[in-house]
């Protein structure tokens, strides 16, 4: 809409059925897909994602934010788990580097925004592409094209999903022959009910299908494309003021109202325009109220305000003031190539650095954004920056001797604030030394050592480091193999069978025995529920001196089983967990396990070189004081 408020989309579940028939038929998803989670959950192509996992009985692989970026972080990621099935940007795809691979074989399915022939060229050979159109208001998806190497021009957006009907008509609603350019309208089963509380938008962009079965309704895309002789759709572009920035769709009368509806302003024009590094950003143009006192207050005033009440990417990146009204054309319609370009290279600030982390990074800041130089306290954002230049911007800043992550930048997003962050990159650490150590007196790690102290001298009722696995357990169940299966788990793995004491001298130390037998009991949910025997186990908390700090509960709850798995983390992390459940799967099936890792020689190593900087560090830190 054009009021600025955001527009709830009501989809009905033939529509999440008709998403889950594409997944199925289209893109070839099935139970043994891994489907990578990478859309923002604000975007509705995290709801394809889930779709794609959740709802075919696959697996859900969800990116890290940190590793949302263009480059090693991100298709290593991808790698390790294995993806089958992933939908990114294919704006970040192109910008991914040479030495980064994607899972030969794997889909991709890229779309929200044009899809260059370069992104093809390069993947199409490797991986099934999959050049994906859809809308919210069609329940995410409509139409898909399965790429095609060799193919010249731009990609197209293929052909109609199941249940779904695709139209190319022109003002009359009259369908356009093949090649001429008209608006696409869709309708199926995929079309949405409206907008929620919206009914004169509804009626505005719902209509009457008068090609569809009585009753029947079909939206208005407002999407200019056209029908190839090959049967696929061309898009050409938006047939009204709509953009499409970074695969978001931008209304730009919803972000002028906004401007509005600040005091002291009385115009706000807001257009795409191209900066000096061709990227295309927003750029609002405002025209202070008539007998305002002070213009800037008011603009800044204004910026601000906007920037809290829409999300990031209709934010603009830079604020023209025109005196005057706007310019208009002799039709009465604004007339935006009388509006000046802005500045982009004088939108910087004058705040110089102070510190050598701040020349540093101001000069890198710079350089990534092709600016003549920045004041400490400007945004990276506000100055053209995006995730795939933070990722420059790291690589350069570790060159430089200062650790950074992507996570950084864009909580920190100015140099100021990224030079108080900011650590010296940090020598490789040596290998750890082998050691030879007493089995009684193993050392503990720094946060066992802290797990130890919580533990000790905690008062709750539960034990907050108390940790609970619950497996559904398909099929038929037996439950003695089931035991003996984690029995060699418990066998395996020294860690799992650790104790903890406290020396006279006041150091915590652990042992690890040889052979112990794992705590085992079968319960099942008859007279109660699954939430009271989960409360129940929470209540029994772990002696740290009497291993092992693991236990197994198999539940009967009715005609399913589940195993329930309770640990102490200070013997188990998430990492460390994820590797035992997956020994727990390859050991119920025979498969064969890797060797086993032996942690003495690196507890004692990283004990030793933990202590010594933290007793460093604090001797720094108190110097000087009394007493």
């Amino acid at each position: 809409g054009s009021t600025g408020r955001p527009k709830g989309v009501v989809v009905t579940h033939d529509g999440v059925g008709s998403l889950i028939a594409t997944a199925t038929d289209r893109i070839g998803v099935g139970p043994d897909s891994r489907v990578v989670q990478f859309a923002s959950v604000g975007f509705d192509v995290t709801v394809w994602d889930l779709i794609m996992s959740l709802c075919v009985g696959g697996r859900i692989v969800v990116v890290p934010a940190e590793r949302r970026v263009a480059g090693p972080a991100l298709t290593d990621y991808i790698a390790a788990h294995r993806a089958t099935h992933m939908i990114l940007p294919p704006s970040l795809v192109s910008a991914l580097p040479p030495e980064c691979e994607l899972p030969e074989g794997a889909v991709l399915v890229v779309g929200t925004e044009a899809v260059p022939g370069e992104l093809i060229a390069r993947w199409a050979g490797r991986l099934k592409v999959v050049v994906a159109y859809g809308l919210t208001e069609a329940s995410v998806n409509s139409t898909l094209w399965t790429a095609e190497p060799g193919r010249p021009g731009p990609a197209p957006i293929g052909r109609p999903d199941p249940n779904t009907r695709a139209y190319v008509l022109d003002a009359a609603l009259r369908p356009v022959p093949v090649g001429a350019e008209g608006e696409l309208y869709v309708a199926g089963r995929g079309l949405a009910r409206g907008y929620l509380g919206r009914p004169a938008l509804t009626s505005e962009r719902f209509v009457a299908d008068p090609f569809g079965a009585p009753g029947s309704r079909m939206y208005r895309t407002g999407d200019r494309v056209r029908w190839a002789a090959d049967g696929n759709l061309e898009f050409l572009g938006r047939a009204d003021g709509q953009l499409k920035i970074r695969g978001h769709r931008i209304e730009p009368g919803e972000i002028e109202s906004a401007f509005m509806a600040c005091p002291g302003i009385a115009q706000a024009a807001v257009l795409p325009r191209r900066d000096h590094r061709g990227v295309t950003r927003l750029v609002a143009y405002l025209v202070p109220a008539a007998g305002e006192a002070d213009t800037d207050a008011a603009v800044t005033a204004a910026r601000a305000r906007v920037a809290d009440v829409l999300p990031d990417f209709m934010v603009p990146s830079a604020v023209v003031v025109i005196d005057g009204p706007l310019p208009l054309n002799p039709n009465g319609k604004l007339d935006g190539r009388a509006l000046p370009a802005p500045e982009w290279t004088a939108l910087s600030g004058t705040d110089a650095p102070a510190t050598p982390a701040e020349t540093t990074l101001a000069a890198l800041f710079a350089d990534v954004l092709g600016m003549p130089s920045v004041g400490v306290h400007d945004s990276f954002f506000a100055l053209g920056g995006d995730s795939i230049v933070a990722i420059q911007l790291v690589n350069r800043a570790r060159a430089a001797g200062l650790a950074l992550t992507p996570r950084d930048v864009f909580r920190q997003r100015t140099v100021a604030a990224l030079a108080r962050t900011a650590d010296r990159a940090a020598p490789a650490a040596p290998p750890a030394p082998p050691v030879r150590l007493d089995d009684d007196a193993l050392p503990v790690s720094p946060l066992q050592e802290g797990f130890f102290f919580h533990a000790r001298y905690d008062t709750g009722t539960t034990d907050p480091y108390l940790v609970q696995q619950l497996l559904d357990l398909a099929g038929p169940v037996d439950a003695g193999r089931l035991r003996r299966t984690l029995q060699r788990l418990l066998d395996r793995h020294p860690l799992l069978r650790a104790a903890f004491r406290q020396l006279p001298d006041g150091r915590v130390v652990q042992r690890l025995p040889e052979h112990l037998t794992l705590p085992w009991r079968e319960t099942d949910t008859t007279g109660t529920t699954l939430d009271d025997v989960l409360a129940a186990d929470r209540t029994e908390p772990f002696d740290l001196a009497r291993p092992p700090l693991l236990r197994a509960t198999l539940i009967r709850d009715g005609r399913r089983h589940r195993l329930l798995l309770t640990l102490h983390h200070i013997v188990a992390d998430g990492w460390s967990l994820a590797v035992l459940l997956r020994e727990l799967l390859a050991a119920h099936r025979d498969e064969e396990l890797p060797e086993p890792f032996d942690p003495r020689p690196h507890l004692a190593w990283l004990a030793g070189r933990d202590r010594d900087a933290a007793r460093d560090a604090w001797r720094r830190a108190l110097a000087g004081l009394p007493g």
